[in-house]
């Protein structure tokens, strides 16, 4: 290219971009690659094998990630927690207990049936049994009745399952049945010859038991928007 066609050249992409000056992370690559390219041009075997090894490297992970990613993965087990039901005491029946589903079967030989001893932590901890109920389904039956809305986690260690299972998640959480109230019948009444004297009678259900006379000092009536 001659002197003059490059200030042609220069002039016309000047005229539509105006001036341009790069800035310093560009000059930093621009100034390093031209070293690198200097150094290069003076030792071209040098270059060549440092350029040979680098692509021995590259092609080596590229192999290298396809080979890992193509060996068998081991099968992962899952599972499903069912929260602990209400007990329903009114009925005198025992605490409904925590079940565990897992999607294959989990359980070592020969415990169908039988307490767990070792690898399961509940947290908080609550005095109760560990049991499998099959090879798929693992129970905590609590001595007594269920804490009324509580968190729990539990810690699933490898001592509980058999030996060749790989469970996806080491951990599990549930929840206990919450407190709740629920007004099933409200009735009214006004006395049709003394308009002064009304009365009201509310029919309330809980979920839990609860202290009838300790409840009654809690219990106010009043009117929407008061």
């Amino acid at each position: 290219m001659t002197s003059r066609l490059r200030t042609a050249l220069g002039g016309f992409v000047h005229s539509i971009f105006g001036t341009w000056t790069a800035p310093p992370w560009a000059r930093w690559v621009g100034g390093h690659l031209g070293h690198a390219g200097s150094v290069a041009t003076a030792n071209p075997r040098r270059s060549a094998l440092v350029a040979t090894a680098l692509a021995a490297v590259i092609v080596g992970s590229v192999y290298g990630y396809r080979w890992y990613e193509s060996r068998p993965k081991p099968v992962e087990t899952t599972f499903a927690v069912a929260n602990p039901p209400r007990t329903a005491i009114e009925n005198e029946e025992d605490p409904q207990p925590l079940v565990v589903t897992f999607d294959r079967p989990a359980a070592p030989l020969g415990t169908t049936g039988k307490p767990v001893s070792a690898g399961l932590t509940l947290n908080p901890a609550l005095e109760g049994t560990w049991s499998w109920r099959d090879d798929k389904t693992l129970l905590f039956t609590p001595k007594a009745d269920w804490p009324v809305g509580e968190e729990y986690s539990v810690r699933l260690g490898k001592e509980a399952f058999a030996s060749q299972v790989t469970l996806k998640e080491s951990r599990l959480t549930f929840f206990t049945a919450p407190f709740a109230a629920k007004v099933s019948r409200a009735q009214f009444y006004q006395d049709p010859t003394n308009p002064a004297a009304k009365k009201a009678v509310f029919d309330v259900n809980f979920s839990h038991p609860v202290n009838g006379p300790e409840l009654e000092k809690h219990i106010a009536l009043k009117l929407a928007g008061q």
